[in-house]
């Protein structure tokens, strides 16, 4: 692809809507060092300097679809409590419609609490609760989800295996996308990736992939892997991201390879989130299949760059574009 129709893609962004829907994680760090041993046990002293959140989950992916200049309209389930409340205002904050998401009062809010010393991750804290929404929580995110499509959306499922994704919601998911000309791009875990049957385009990592079609020795090429969830999945598409081996994506009758952008890499957290939500973008906007991974290559490579869940900026992804050798 030309430099200027990168350009011409990523200017486009602006403004177009994507639905996100999936299982919300707050990311909190708590920063600081550490100069002495506990005397209540052989393990660090972390002094904490400095406290931060970030969206996480299915909300990274909202929030780098904000970040490149996207509407996004997210669904999702928060816990009644503090982290919850944290949760909406980072999200307000970075202009994600959060009318869709729910309150349940029976579960906390996903969070994961990293505590960093000199750089170095010490310790990560989870809470959450991974069983499926049920009883009336789950009859407002089916009614949701068939309110908010309509005709011709772009439809992110982001699967972290906490609940979010009932049968019921993901088969209602696939049925509305269908009903309404509507692209369904699917995130998944591989416990959960025969839920999305007939869906447009399935993106797994290459573990997920693997671990989808029993291949636990990786002793598989790649090819036949992916070729097979094609089949299984019923889907249009099926891309695998090979981190620094770049992603490969398998339809009926064509297979298509981006390379990895060489860059240095600081952190890959949420890189798989980046590349959903600038596929998704590519694809409102038109571009074909193989420019959209094209888009979603620099885009990673910007923030692989950046330390902790982060999200590019259409002026870090020209920058790069520049960077670029010239086409002839």
């Amino acid at each position: 692809m030309k430099k200027e129709r990168l350009k011409q893609i990523l200017d486009s962004f602006k403004g177009k809507e994507i639905i996100v829907l999936g299982d919300l994680i707050l990311d909190e760090y708590n920063i600081g060092r550490v100069n002495r041993i506990s005397p209540e046990a052989p393990v660090p002293i972390v002094e904490i300097e400095h406290r931060f959140f970030t969206p996480g989950g299915a909300a990274n992916t909202a929030a780098n679809i904000t970040a490149l200049g996207g509407h996004c309209r997210l669904v999702g389930v928060i816990g009644d409590d503090e982290y919850g409340r944290f949760l909406l205002e980072e999200l307000v904050k970075r202009k994600i419609h959060i009318e869709g998401i729910i309150v349940d009062q029976s579960r906390p809010t996903t969070c994961k609490n990293r505590i960093i010393a000199h750089t170095q991750q010490v310790v990560r804290i989870d809470r959450e609760r991974r069983s499926p929404i049920s009883g009336e929580v789950l009859e407002k995110v089916k009614g949701v989800i068939s309110e908010m499509i309509t005709d011709n959306s772009v439809i992110v499922a982001s699967d972290y295996n906490k609940g979010f994704f009932h049968p019921d919601v993901a088969g209602l998911l696939v049925e509305k996308s269908k009903e309404r000309s509507s692209l369904l791009i699917v995130d998944p875990k591989p416990q959960n990736i025969m839920l999305f049957k007939q869906c447009y385009l399935l993106c797994p990592n290459e573990k997920e992939a693997r671990y989808a079609v029993g291949d636990a020795t990786e002793s598989l090429p790649l090819d036949e892997v992916g070729t097979h969830l094609l089949v299984k999945l019923d889907a249009e598409g099926v891309l695998i991201t090979q981190g620094e081996k770049g992603m490969t994506l398998y339809r009926r009758g064509e297979k298509i390879h981006i390379p990895a952008l060489a860059t240095e890499v600081h952190d890959v957290t949420g890189a798989g989130d980046t590349v959903i939500a600038s596929l998704a973008l590519s694809l409102k906007v038109g571009a074909s299949l193989k420019e959209a991974m094209e888009t979603a290559s620099i885009a990673a490579a910007v923030v692989v760059r950046k330390l902790g869940t982060a999200q590019p900026s259409p002026q870090e992804m020209l920058q790069i574009v520049e960077e670029l050798p010239q086409e002839t």
